[in-house]
């Protein structure tokens, strides 16, 4: 059980009762999965009077957030030398899950600089990064 709970968290409609002999009993479970990946979960049911615990495998596969940008390239005509020039790119999470994003620029010197590193967009949320650039002698 240790291990289904850093898998994921498991929740039932009914968690104890009865069923009349000869009948059937539909269990509703939700899913919250905690870790990416395909997953094998066992949920055992303990049964009074009976030695045995049948158990039921479920497996799934948790994805991460699902997240959009509004551009994939941001492109400066003539801009001025030492004046920050700011442009926007807007990020949406357009999953039920918080999503943590990193940004960086790839050149460790760059012109470029973007205004929040990292952080989380919370479930159907948005963030704005800016990407400042400043042309100086040395950068260009």
């Amino acid at each position: 059980q240790e291990i289904t709970e850093k898998l994921a968290k498991v929740k039932f409609n009914v968690n104890a009762g009865s069923v009349p002999a000869d009948s059937e009993l539909e269990l509703k479970c939700t899913i919250l999965g905690r870790t990416l990946g395909a997953h094998e979960i066992p949920i055992s049911m303990r049964i009074p009077g009976s030695s045995k615990m049948p158990t039921v495998m479920i497996r799934a596969v948790v994805i991460g957030p699902k997240v959009s940008l509004d551009k994939t390239r941001v492109t400066w005509k003539k801009i001025e030398v030492l004046k920050p020039n700011t442009q926007t790119i807007t990020l949406k999470n357009l999953s039920l899950i918080p999503a943590n994003y990193k940004a960086f620029v790839r050149k460790k010197k760059s012109c470029f600089r973007i205004n929040v590193s990292q952080g989380k967009i919370e479930p159907n949320g948005s963030l704005e990064v800016q990407v400042t650039a400043i042309l100086d002698d040395f950068n260009v």
